[in-house]
């Protein structure tokens, strides 16, 4: 018997759909109206499973039981449409967002979320033109920032459902910093066609003022943090699909930079 098959019995679920474009995980539907979630192997989803737990009832999905200790599966209740789909303005949808983040901020730090500081790297000789004055950024928000949070650390439009407690993140990284990096990773996904020079810019300063406005951060840490964080991902090994458009949209960020630097 597969681990899938074995853990259908064992909480006595009828598997449905398995759901297309997860990459770090098995997913399924059930005819019991929940999500069974089994990570891969060796995926950094495996070894988020703790975050998971952790945040659930804290704006992170409902964990309905233990992780199987042999595969880290979860069992989830089925959500709703994502933030792509809401049928709201980017002013609202920035607002779902931050009220999301101050609701991820009432889980308690906890002591196996690495350190935002392992995913920045001083650059090598061939990096992205822009990754030194990313890697100047990082390193003055590292050694400026408050006192650290636990952080969801990937929430973007994808990982923000609506469920029957209202918008619920999924698929939480779990890293331990500075609470203004949270908003970046909405900041570096715009979803659709990307504009073009000017109006990419234009949106971006419009995010970093709303993001400002909802949340009690510097809007120079979250302007700091999303360029930063923005350019490394470019060179992620997992980006191909997205590396041009996050080239673009950091170069954007490195433009504006002037608006949030005082």
């Amino acid at each position: 018997m597969d681990e899938v098959a074995r853990l259908a019995l064992q909480w006595n679920l009828t598997l449905g759909e398995r759901l297309p474009g997860a990459t770090c995980s098995d997913v399924f539907l059930t005819d019991e109206g929940t999500v069974l979630k089994v990570p891969h192997i060796g995926s950094e989803e495996r070894d988020a499973v703790w975050a998971a737990q952790a945040f659930s009832l804290h704006g992170g999905v409902e964990i309905l039981t233990t992780s199987d200790p042999d595969t880290d599966a979860l069992l989830m209740p089925r959500l709703g449409i994502d933030l792509i789909a809401a049928p709201v303005s980017e002013h609202e949808k920035i607002k779902i967002c931050a009220k999301l983040i101050l609701r991820l901020r009432e889980t308690p730090l906890d002591a196996r979320a690495p350190s935002l500081g392992i995913w920045f790297k001083e650059p090598l000789a061939d990096c992205h033109p822009l990754q030194p004055e990313g890697w100047k950024e990082a390193t003055y928000l590292l050694d400026t920032a408050p006192g650290a949070a636990l952080l969801h650390g990937d929430l973007h439009h994808q990982n923000i459902l609506l469920g029957p407690q209202g918008w619920t993140s999924i698929d939480a990284k779990g890293m331990a910093g500075d609470p203004a990096f949270e908003p970046c990773a909405y900041m570096r996904n715009p979803i659709g066609g990307i504009p073009d020079g000017e109006a990419l810019a234009k949106l971006m300063v419009e995010r970093l003022r709303l993001f400002a406005e909802f949340l009690p951060y510097e809007p120079r840490r979250i302007w700091g943090w999303s360029f930063a964080q923005t350019v490394y991902c470019n060179d992620s090994p997992h980006s191909e699909w997205a590396g041009q458009q996050w080239s673009l949209i950091a170069e954007a960020l490195w433009d504006v930079r002037r608006e949030f630097l005082n």
